[in-house]
Parts: C-alpha cells; structure tokens; sequence
C-alpha cells in the first residue's frame, strides 16, 4: 500500500517536529517532586517555564538565602515593575505585613522555602514573575518567565 503525498508530509512532519522536541529538551533541566506529585512547572530554562492550565503548580526561585541571615521579607513580582505584588511573605512584623493580590487571593502560597505555588492556573498568569528574597544582607532576585500551557 503506498503513502499518498499528504501522508507523507504528515509522517515526516511528526518525524521532525518529534526529533526537535527531543534535541530541545534532552539538556534541558526538569524540575520534578521528589514525591512525583506533578504540581511542579516544566522548567525548559533557567529563565522559563511552563504551567498547565486548571493545575496546582511551582515556580521555583531558584534564589536561596545563604543560611546566616534572616530573611527579613520574600516577595513574588508580576510584570516589569515591582509595582505588581503577587504575594509577599514577611516572619517579623515589624518589617511590614504578609500580603497576597486580589488577584491570587487563595491561589498563589509559599511552598517549599520561597517556591510560588498557583492554584487553578489561567491564562493570565502569563508574564515575568521576579523572586526577591531580602536579607539583613541585601536582596537576591531570579526572574523567570512563565508560559501558560492547556491540560495534557
């Protein structure tokens, strides 16, 4: 039986596309659970990843403070300004208070150290998000873009 030309096209089309998702990603690091609980972001660079829509997900901040100062507030950015507060995490009082945006009300949270966990993932959570850890030392900062991907 003998491949029409569409076919062809398809099955070389699959050949390739698949060939080039496997070279793209095969050095790039994944940021998996260690309890495989799949709320973590696909991570395809130090600076992007991919959240699933409708899903719990983890944007690391791949930034940590060094262990002999105090953090005196963690704060996750939206956008390019640090005018846009998603959520902001504050261990003595007298330094400000803990705030979340109306915005991710009871969806985003701090997991795992300085981690930005979503809940319900939607399209407009898209955008650059900054981590900006502030310590008695100074501030550290990671920025990552983040992309919004439907239900696999």
């Amino acid at each position: 039986m003998a491949i029409t030309g569409l076919r062809a096209r398809l099955v070389i089309y699959i050949v390739i596309v698949n060939c080039i998702t496997t070279w793209e990603t095969s050095s790039l690091p994944v940021y998996t659970s260690v309890l495989g609980n799949g709320i973590d972001a696909l991570i395809v660079s130090n600076e992007q990843v991919y959240l699933q829509r409708s899903q719990t997900q983890r944007i690391p901040c791949r930034k940590e403070a060094d262990g002999t100062t105090d953090v005196i507030a963690a704060t996750w950015f939206k956008g390019d300004t640090k005018n846009d507060v998603v959520i902001r995490f504050v261990p003595d009082p007298i330094h400000g208070e803990n705030y979340t945006s109306p915005d991710y009300e009871g969806r985003a949270s701090f997991t795992q150290g300085f981690d930005l966990t979503l809940r319900d993932v939607i399209q407009g959570d898209v955008g650059r998000y900054t981590c900006e850890i502030i310590t008695s030392d100074g501030a550290v900062n990671y920025e990552v873009e983040v992309v919004v991907i439907g239900k696999f």
